[in-house]
Parts: C-alpha cells; sequence; structure tokens
C-alpha cells in the first residue's frame, strides 16, 4: 500500500490463535494499522537488511569462496549465530582440563563435602551479576562469608588434609531449615517447547514443528468448584506481543499420531498446573568440622507437591548434594537437632580424583 500510495483507512487483524473464536473475536475488535506502524517499520528494516546483506553477501562469498561447487549462504540473523557456535566450540577444544580433588566424609551414613573457599574471579563474577540486579531493580542477595579451605589442586595437599581429619572427632556445628516455594513452571513459548520435546523425546526443532492425550480428568478435577487464580506472571496482556504462550484451544484433539499426542500431554500439563497452587518445599543444610575443617551437606524435602502431582512427581522424591533425609532428624529432611552441640563421633573421611570439564 506504501508503493502504491494508498491513502485509505487500513484496519489490522491481531490474532495470535487460529480457533474460530478468536478470529471472530479478532474481526469484532480491528484495529487501526497506526498502531502497528513501529512493528512495520521493524519488519521493513529486517526486509531491507535480508537484500542488502543476504542477497549481495551471498552472491559475493559464493563467486569468490565456493568455487563453483556450492552455495555460501550469508544472513543477518544465521551468520552472528554461527560464529556464535563457532567460537564456544573453539572455547572447547582448546579448553585445558585441571586436576583437582574432593574431600568428603560419611559420618551417620551421610555423605558430607568440605567446603571450598571461592576463588576471586568467582567473587568477581558474583558482583558484577549483583550490580546487574541491581541495575534491574531486582532484589540483591544476602552477602556470605567466603568460607572454607582453598580449592585441592595437587594430590599431596589432599592426602596431608585427609590425614589431618582422619583420626579426628566429627562435629555437626549447625543446622538451618529454610522453606521454600516453587512457583508452576511457564507455559510453552515455540522455543521451550522445542527444547522440552528434544530432551524428553529426542524430537528435532522440526519435528516438534510439525507434530502437536490422555484423561486429564484426573487432573482438572481438583480444580472443580474452586476460585481459580489468575496469576499477572501467566495472565497479562499487556505483556503478549506477537503470540501468547501455546496452550490447548478448547477444541478435542482427535486422530492424533502418538508423537502428536506426546507434545500435547506437554503442553496441556503445563498449562493445567499454572491453576495449581505452588510447590513447598523445606531445605536443610547441615555443618559440621574435623579439626577445623568445615564441611556441608544439604537436601531438600517436599512438603506440599502442589502443581507437581500434575507431572506425576513422587511427593517423597528430595534432592541434595549429600545423602537424602531421614525422618531421626540426624539429616537435611528430618526434624531439628537440638540446640546442644552433640559431642565429636567417628567418620570415614575419602579423597576422590576430579577433572574439570
Amino acid at each position: 500500500m506504501q508503493k502504491a500510495g494508498a491513502k485509505c483507512p487500513v484496519k489490522r487483524l491481531w490474532i495470535s490463535s487460529l480457533t474460530e473464536e478468536a478470529i471472530r473475536e479478532g474481526f469484532s475488535n480491528l484495529r487501526d494499522a497506526a498502531d502497528f506502524q513501529p512493528l512495520y517499520e521493524a519488519g521493513l528494516s529486517r526486509a531491507i537488511g535480508d537484500w542488502l546483506l543476504g542477497m549481495n553477501a551471498t552472491r559475493l562469498y559464493t563467486m569468490k569462496y565456493g568455487q563453483n561447487r556450492q552455495v555460501l549462504s550469508i544472513g543477518r540473523v544465521q551468520t552472528p549465530t554461527l560464529a556464535l557456535i563457532v567460537n564456544r566450540q573453539l572455547e572447547i577444544q582448546n579448553f585445558v582440563p585441571k586436576q583437582y580433588w574432593v574431600l568428603n566424609t560419611v559420618y551417620r551414613d551421610t555423605t558430607f563435602s568440605a567446603l571450598i573457599r571461592k576463588s576471586d574471579e568467582e567473587l568477581a563474577l558474583e558482583a558484577e551479576k549483583q550490580k546487574e540486579a541491581l541495575a534491574a531493580g531486582k532484589k540483591p542477595k544476602k552477602e556470605e562469608e567466603n568460607r572454607g579451605i582453598d580449592p585441592i589442586t595437587d594430590r599431596a595437599r589432599g592426602e596431608e588434609l585427609l590425614a589431618r581429619i582422619k583420626d579426628v572427632p566429627f562435629t555437626v556445628t549447625s543446622v538451618t531449615k529454610k522453606e521454600g516455594r516453587e512457583a508452576p513452571l511457564r507455559l510453552f513459548d515455540l522455543t521451550s517447547l522445542q527444547v522440552e520435546c528434544n530432551k524428553k523425546f529426542a524430537y528435532s526443532a522440526d519435528d516438534t514443528l510439525k507434530k502437536g492425550l490422555r484423561g486429564y480428568e484426573t487432573w482438572t478435577a481438583p480444580l472443580e468448584g474452586t476460585t481459580l487464580t489468575k496469576s499477572k506472571k501467566v495472565f497479562d496482556n499487556s505483556k503478549v506481543t506477537d503470540h501468547h504462550a501455546i496452550i490447548p484451544t478448547g477444541q478435542p484433539p482427535v486422530n492424533l499420531t502418538d508423537r502428536e499426542r506426546m507434545v500435547f500431554d506437554l503442553i496441556a500439563r503445563r498449562f493445567i498446573a499454572v491453576f495449581y497452587p505452588d510447590c513447598r518445599f523445606s531445605t536443610t543444610t547441615v555443618m559440621g568440622e574435623a579439626d577445623s575443617v568445615e564441611f556441608k551437606t544439604s537436601g531438600r524435602q517436599i512438603l506440599d507437591p502442589g502443581w507437581r502431582v500434575v507431572f506425576t512427581v513422587n511427593a517423597a522424591t528430595q534432592e541434595g548434594n549429600g545423602d537424602e533425609c531421614h525422618g531421626d532428624g540426624r539429616q537435611a529432611g528430618g526434624q531439628r537437632r537440638t540446640a546442644r552441640r552433640p559431642e565429636g563421633e567417628r567418620h570415614r573421611p575419602s579423597l576422590h580424583p576430579c577433572r574439570h570439564h
């Protein structure tokens, strides 16, 4: 219309779903084209860039370096992206692994790891992240004391530490317990759906794009008769640009292949989960020491699975960097220890070689 010099009023159909309901609603609420002028200009700029760089540079590189055997495609998006991949691959190839050792000890059937002091590089990186968080208006994390031993980079020092604590009683110095909440996972966009399908089903991005049940009454029944809260993290029209998240349309899926059904199952469960309450969990950290060498272990216990039931997660599942929790109060998931400092007890320390990757 710009090339034709048309001056008539222009309305745009603005929809992000192709269901009949969405199309009818879109036609009943046509919007003025002037509202989308910045988007039009952005698209025009991309098209010009494709012509200037993509077509011309592709012809140049093909003629100069293709040697009449192949087309060398150059693009405003693909070429910088390829450069990122190549640079990362070069970093991987040039990476030199460094040997280090980990000092562990087993106390009351629980594995504790020696507390390692953060390096100057790690502290500098954390400080940079704190600055970025402050600039973004986020609440900075509370600074913690940089405690522990230096990384064990040679076996002789590791064996020295092992001999030092081997015959020394192990003492639990503190047990802290903190409850937290985990919100439901964000709804899928195309990229996150492709990543999830690749992880779960080994689908390629193209496979996911082309694909896409079970009895969901099991998961929707607990929501009947309840007031469904709409979190602004999920339901916020002001944040929708080109497309809203990928969600079920309300039309029953029919004649799906097994692969399509698996993709739909992911989308439907993720959508149902956002109406469930947060998952509540408890994280417990246990600190101990032997001859002034500090050790640490932690574990997480699910208190209320909340939205996780939609994904058939076992509510008793626990995660941690040591052995999992027991109900006798000895470790992360059990009841809190008494305030009295326990007497030192025997433990089984060990030294394990590792390599940076």
